[in-house]
């Protein structure tokens, strides 16, 4: 019997090209947005560095018109941290207001760094589970550490909770609730 190449092949042959293209077109438009993101908040940190030195003679209504036509044609939205509001807490018990983790080196500061991209891991077995708390493998438990944030970690020098997600918490004298409130400037990967 002889290997012939066939319609069958040529349709599966067409079908992975034009996967392929799609693919490469995905990348390249996720380059521009990056770049488009960069612009924006390179003219935030003008605008507020023009606005820090006194903005006499800056037109902040033109400046801030464009930042938001900006980010209404496809930047990322951006939240301002709200002043200790507790209304969210239960009165009478006390709310915990813990520093920001940070990075011990910023990695702002390191030549060539660009917020964003893609991260590709191989693993030699399918995760089993990627759910949070039930994951029982360590590939399970390795993308969960790469794609959930927690809402708080333990900080390594002091072994004090820093908050993440959390910008504040509040917990049951009883232990048998505990209530987070989320920072705002937190965001979906999607920028919801």
């Amino acid at each position: 019997m002889q290997n012939r190449f066939g319609l069958k092949d040529f349709l599966l042959l067409t079908l992975v090209a034009a996967i392929g293209v799609l693919v490469l077109l995905s990348m390249k438009q996720r380059d521009r947005e990056w770049e488009q993101l960069a612009k924006i908040r390179e003219k935030l940190s003008q605008i507020e560095t023009a606005v820090a030195a006194g903005g006499s003679n800056v037109d902040l209504s033109g400046a801030i018109a464009e930042l938001k036509g900006a980010l209404a044609a496809g930047g990322a939205s951006g939240g301002g941290s709200a002043a200790r509001d507790e209304s969210w807490a239960r009165p009478g018990v006390p709310v915990t207001w813990p520093e920001r983790y940070t990075y011990g080196n910023d990695p702002k500061s390191v030549p060539g760094f660009k917020i964003g991209g893609e991260f590709t891991e191989l693993f030699e077995a399918q995760p089993q589970k990627i759910t949070p708390y039930i994951s029982s493998d360590v590939y399970g438990r390795r993308v969960i550490d790469i794609v959930a944030e927690t809402a708080a970690t333990l900080d390594p020098e002091t072994l004090e909770m820093r908050g993440l997600l959390a910008e504040a918490w509040q917990l049951d004298p009883d232990g048998r609730w505990l209530r987070v409130r989320i920072d705002p400037r937190a965001t979906f990967s999607d920028g919801t």
